[in-house]
């Protein structure tokens, strides 16, 4: 398990399996792409949709044999690069999730500027409320994870969220000096761990 001095651990961990794994491309500063089909052989996942300003949201879950339905596990709401979606960027997590026993949450969302500045800061936390209201997820260790354009999404969550976010984690993301406003919307210091190949 892990605890709440584990977190930069947590977060640098899976910033290196995510290097090993590879990552996608850069994100789109435009308009927003349509949300790519997942992978049909993605299984043992959970589906699970959200509804935000009329915009249907799926995401999926992955328990690890530790859940009892009994203890609160941590959780990691994974993010995946653009062209990317949820359940195949979740699949490259499972066996650490497996081993740590931590609960996985990864929604399917498209990219863009609109997205990240109207959607996201309040998009992830209703999904993670969701599978809260479903699943013992400790409140107080609730992780963001994202990989190129999903990374840029971890900083406009985790910084205007930084009470309901524990850490986050990014790969392939900055915050650019059009976006550095974000950082005085953090009502408290969260550790973001960015990790460049």
């Amino acid at each position: 398990m892990i605890d709440r001095k584990g977190t930069i651990f947590l977060v640098l961990a899976l910033l290196l399996t995510l290097a090993l794994n590879g990552c996608s491309g850069p994100m789109s500063s435009t308009s927003a792409q349509p949300i790519p089909t997942p992978n049909p052989s993605a299984t043992g996942l959970i589906e699970r949709h959200v509804q935000f300003k009329q915009v249907d949201y799926p995401f999926w879950i992955f328990l690890p044999s530790a859940y009892d339905g009994t203890h609160v596990l941590p959780a990691i709401l994974l993010v995946h690069g653009a062209g990317g979606n949820g359940p195949d960027f979740l699949n490259a997590w499972r066996d650490f999730a497996e081993k740590n026993g931590i609960i996985l949450v990864a929604p399917t969302v498209p990219d863009g500027v609109d997205l990240e500045l109207n959607v996201v800061p309040q998009l992830y936390p209703m999904i993670m409320d969701t599978a809260r209201g479903e699943w013992l997820i400790d409140p107080r260790r609730i992780y963001l994870f994202g990989v190129s354009a999903g990374g840029y999404t971890v900083f406009d969550a985790g910084l205007p969220d930084s009470q309901y976010f524990a850490a986050g984690g990014v790969f392939a993301a900055i915050i650019t000096p059009d976006f550095d406003f974000l950082l005085q919307k953090a009502t408290r210091k969260i550790p973001l761990a960015p990790l460049y190949w």
